[in-house]
């Protein structure tokens, strides 16, 4: 059986913002995503996104979120 899953490329993060939970902040930043021809955005934490890419992507400020 062939393995029919496609990889999720990160184009850019559209936003950002802070969680609060009752005593912890949590960052949060939304990021397109590029899938076969469609764009896709997600909210994801910021911490793992920093790990996940090698060079921090640049929030887009033209684009509201």
């Amino acid at each position: 059986m062939r393995n029919l899953r496609c990889r999720m490329s990160p184009l850019r993060i559209v936003d950002e913002y802070d969680s609060m939970l009752r005593t912890k902040r949590i960052p949060i930043v939304k990021v397109e995503w590029q899938h076969h021809r469609a764009i896709k955005c997600t909210w994801e934490l910021k911490a793992e996104m920093l790990l996940m890419i090698p060079s921090p992507l640049e929030i887009d400020e033209a684009q509201p979120g």
